[in-house]
């Protein structure tokens, strides 16, 4: 038996194209990447992280978050950071997120202070 996609590519040329683009892109492993840090930052945390608390802690959208972990969206700068980040020795990568952590820490002080 042919598949619906298969049936109405013969009739509608553009059916099977657009069928194509709705499926999940999950060729770049982001996803389960993304899925795998969202686990762990909970084991950390000893609870259970919410995808809408974890969109919220980003500043991106719930729906956005939801379409990173179901690979149906999958950000083109997440993947050349990953990309940049496993181009260096494991002492360089893990200097670089503390120096990035340290940055969001003074920001989010500096931002507090403005608030009061």
């Amino acid at each position: 038996m042919k598949t619906p996609v298969l049936i109405y590519a013969k009739s509608y040329p553009n059916f099977a194209q657009k069928c194509m683009k709705l499926k999940p892109r999950t060729d770049s492993g982001v996803n389960e990447l993304l899925r795998e840090l969202h686990h762990r930052i909970e084991a950390k945390e000893r609870g259970r992280i919410s995808q809408a608390l974890m969109a919220d802690r980003l500043g991106v959208s719930a729906r956005t978050y939801l379409e990173y972990l179901r690979g149906t969206n999958s950000p083109l700068g997440m993947r050349v950071m990953l990309d940049l980040l496993s181009m260096l020795d494991d002492q360089s990568a893990i200097d670089v997120i503390q120096n990035w952590r340290d940055t969001q820490k003074t920001t989010k002080e500096q931002l507090f202070r403005d608030q009061y």
